[in-house]
């Protein structure tokens, strides 16, 4: 009897064993998007990167690049979305891609704006140096942005 205990725990061990390690790999997350966050532009500008939840994850892992080949862990955690400072650089190229895990790490998706750009900053505001009582006339046209 007391042999048949012994091995009863050890199955029982090895199955406990092998459940905590055997984890199912979570599947890559559905959708990845990035837009430009807030603030746009100025000392700091923003990008918002969020993904759909993947059944099973514990955390998931974002990754940046400036070229879409040399990547950059920037976040782990349990969170849908993350704002990046991408420092004071306008119209600056990002690649993001996102994986989910559970101690297991799922396939990475990439962001559907793959590359997405910083914003432009706004132009300065004119200044003049020499007013004179002459008429002056200052046109100022926008420019059309890019679309990301």
């Amino acid at each position: 009897m007391k042999k048949i205990a012994q091995v009863k725990s050890l199955f029982l061990w090895v199955f406990v064993s092998l459940m905590f390690t055997l984890q199912a790999q979570p599947p890559a997350p559905a959708t990845v998007t990035a837009t430009v966050g807030t603030p746009a532009s100025g000392a700091a500008h923003y990008l918002s990167v969020s993904w759909a939840s993947s059944t099973g994850a514990t955390s998931y892992e974002l990754e940046t690049s400036t070229d879409g080949n040399a990547w950059t862990n920037i976040y782990t955690g349990s969170a849908l979305t993350f704002s990046h400072n991408t420092g004071n650089v306008a119209d600056a190229t990002f690649y993001y891609r996102v994986r989910a895990s559970n101690g297991t790490a799922s396939a990475y998706t990439n962001a559907s704006q793959f590359p997405i750009r910083t914003a432009c900053d706004a132009p300065a505001v004119p200044q003049f140096s020499a007013v004179t009582t002459n008429t002056t006339t200052l046109s100022l046209v926008a420019e059309t942005p890019d679309a990301n």
